[in-house]
């Protein structure tokens, strides 16, 4: 069953462009989904909590935490909720 579905990441500030657009390519290439994307931090910090907000089941989220945790681990962290 799709459901509303939230995915948080901490990142540097210099990699914040990038890591937004690899999150939303893997959500559209494996998911078919778009996500939008809230930057839930101040305007000062150095590292950036990046919020996607998108449709998928919970299997298809499990996947996507695994993906990113498996290639991009050294780059962003997601934060656990």
């Amino acid at each position: 069953m799709l459901k509303k579905q939230c995915l948080t990441i901490n990142v540097e500030r210099k990699f914040m462009k990038s890591s937004i657009s690899k999150v939303k390519n893997i959500l559209w290439d494996r998911f078919e989904t778009n996500a939008e994307i809230e930057d839930d931090s101040f305007s000062s910090d150095e590292d950036r909590e990046l919020s996607f907000f998108f449709i998928a089941t919970d299997e298809q989220y499990k996947k996507l935490v695994s993906i990113i945790e498996s290639n991009f681990s050294l780059i962003f962290d997601i934060k656990k909720v």
